[in-house]
């Protein structure tokens, strides 16, 4: 590999960067400032602050029993619980041990809310529709208020 120094002599030639060495050496020095500021701001913005950078996990699930239609809330801890029971190598989706039928086939699955503030009630995705064999619509409608989701999820995210 072949060292050549950015200043000085090399073969009996001088190498010049451009300007004089107080140019270069201001310019190093402000570019280091300019680092070491934005370094500095980014770690108060990252420690002081709450940012919506992404999707908020909520503190609890709803979820819904296909066998009963009954509906009820998990905590997100017993949620993810699940998950851990279910193990990486798992694929589907998590379902759940219904409290009120007790249905050993574990029928309760995460149920989607609408996302129309006038409607708000929550339905079974087309993808656990899909999981448990029942027919889907395309695109996803709400069961209740008969409205498209993907379009009202759109219209939510332009209102943020």
């Amino acid at each position: 590999m072949l060292r050549m120094p950015l200043s000085g002599r090399t073969s009996g030639r001088q190498i010049s960067l451009g300007g004089s060495g107080d140019t270069k050496d201001k310019l190093l020095i402000g570019g280091l400032g300019l680092v070491i500021v934005a370094a500095i701001v980014g770690l108060v913005w990252s420690i002081t602050g709450k940012h919506d950078i992404g999707p908020k996990i909520p503190d609890s699930f709803h979820l819904g029993c296909i066998a009963c239609n009954k509906e009820w809330d998990i905590s997100k801890d017993d949620y993810y619980a699940r998950m851990r029971e279910l193990g990486e190598h798992e694929t589907g989706i998590p379902n759940f041990l219904c409290p009120f039928c007790k249905d050993a086939r574990k029928t309760g699955f995460v149920m989607s809310q609408c996302p129309y503030a006038d409607c708000g009630k929550y339905y079974f995705s087309n993808q656990v529709l899909r999981f448990i064999g029942k027919p889907t619509t395309e695109p996803q409608m709400c069961p209740v208020c008969k409205r498209d989701i993907m379009a009202g999820l759109r219209l939510k995210a332009t209102k943020k």
